[in-house]
């Protein structure tokens, strides 16, 4: 075999083999396009459940609330006149005019002097015991006297205090407290100061 005839065998065989090479290439408009995968938006979207209405809260039956009764309180009784007189160092007044009342439980006794010759006016308070045995408080008020100085008298059976005392004496429709009650002088203390109150009421039923 001539060189010729062998580059022609080769050549031949070559181009043989390009044919069987090309026919096993798809050809582009062969290509089959891959089918397109299912897009998220095809994928049926699960809504949220709707809300359930929340059910009425059962309604609580309201506690029936306990009615307690009100603390009973001493009704106050009827006001009775009364008439007074009042000695400290010496006779004070003789003037004296109020009324004698069983306050919510509480004995009162008040009497005063409104147009009083030493001290203008006197007010005179006294509180007895439920049992109007003993003395509870004790407060007199003096108006001005010539040294424009004013002065409270008092006595606090709850409070008791050294040098300061009262007794209770009682007839009848008679009351009396005498002792040496506790002296304020324009609001400052000024010791103690000697007092005889003598109150009468128009009856012993009040």
């Amino acid at each position: 075999m001539t060189a010729r005839d062998w580059l022609r065998t080769i050549a031949v065989t070559a181009g043989a083999a390009l044919a069987v090479t090309g026919c096993a290439r798809t050809q582009p408009g062969g290509v089959v396009a891959p089918s397109p995968g299912a897009s998220a938006s095809d994928t049926p979207m699960v809504g949220e459940s709707p809300t359930t209405t929340p059910s009425e809260s059962a309604s609580t039956s309201p506690t029936a609330a306990t009615s307690t009764s009100p603390t009973s309180t001493a009704s106050s009784g009827p006001a009775v006149k009364a008439t007074g007189t009042l000695k400290l160092f010496a006779p004070t007044s003789k003037k004296l005019a109020g009324t004698c009342q069983n306050k919510a439980g509480a004995p009162t006794l008040t009497v005063a002097d409104r147009k009083n010759d030493f001290f203008h006016t006197v007010d005179a308070a006294v509180v007895l015991t439920g049992d109007k045995s003993a003395v509870s408080t004790v407060t007199i008020a003096l108006g001005e006297d010539s040294d424009e100085i004013t002065r409270t008298i008092t006595y606090d059976a709850a409070k008791p205090t050294a040098g300061v005392s009262a007794k209770l004496g009682v007839k009848g429709a008679v009351y009396t407290v005498s002792g040496k009650l506790a002296n304020a002088e324009d609001g400052t203390p000024a010791g103690t100061i000697p007092v005889t109150l003598v109150i009468t009421c128009a009856s012993t039923k009040w």
